[in-house]
């Protein structure tokens, strides 16, 4: 298995890997800032791409036509890509533009242990969210998974394997079931 990260400026990226420690026993890793992208990046080298979280010095960094030119590498990324790709916080939040949902800005952190309703189960699952953005509707080419009551939570693309997952998985997994939930994903990635 050969997977590639996406670092958009995560301070968690030592728990993402973590995670896929658990899910696989043996894969090669490979790491590359959003800035490092540009148009027509080699994906098919990778089996798996993640896109990671965000910090707000991504923002602070750039101006906004060099935002604007990352997220467009990363958009395209994504929907060119021939291998699955799973978004986490930040990286979901591009998946859902990229396939034209509906996000709104939250100017006061949504941080902490949520509840989630799994839509095929009704089933409630505890996760740990920290985000500004809230996807409220997605598009046709998404499918929701989960909600909670700061709205979307997972989305899957309908016919590709594309995953996002606005909470953060790789954070503390003694007191919340995201873990388990990513686990399961990046394990049916691999069948």
């Amino acid at each position: 298995m050969r997977i590639l990260i996406i670092n958009n400026c995560t301070k968690y990226l030592d728990k993402i890997i973590s995670l896929l420690d658990k899910a696989y026993v043996d894969y090669s890793l490979e790491v590359t800032n959003y800035y490092n992208l540009y148009d027509n990046y080699d994906t098919l080298q990778f089996d798996l791409i993640i896109l990671s979280g965000g910090k707000p010095k991504r923002y602070i960094e750039l101006n906004e036509d060099q935002r604007e030119v990352f997220i467009n590498y990363e958009e395209e990324l994504i929907l060119n890509s021939q291998v699955p790709v799973i978004g986490i916080c930040y990286g979901f939040k591009l998946i859902c533009e990229t396939f034209n949902s509906n996000i709104t800005y939250e100017p006061s952190i949504i941080k902490g242990l949520v509840d989630i309703k799994i839509v095929n189960t009704g089933e409630h699952k505890k996760v740990y969210v920290e985000h500004h953005f809230i996807t409220t509707q997605v598009g046709n080419s998404l499918t929701v998974l989960a909600n909670s009551k700061y709205g979307i939570e997972i989305v899957k693309h309908k016919d590709r394997i594309i995953y996002g997952f606005q909470f953060h998985p790789e954070m503390v997994p003694e007191v919340q079931d995201g873990d388990e939930i990513i686990l399961d994903v990046l394990k049916s990635i691999k069948e």
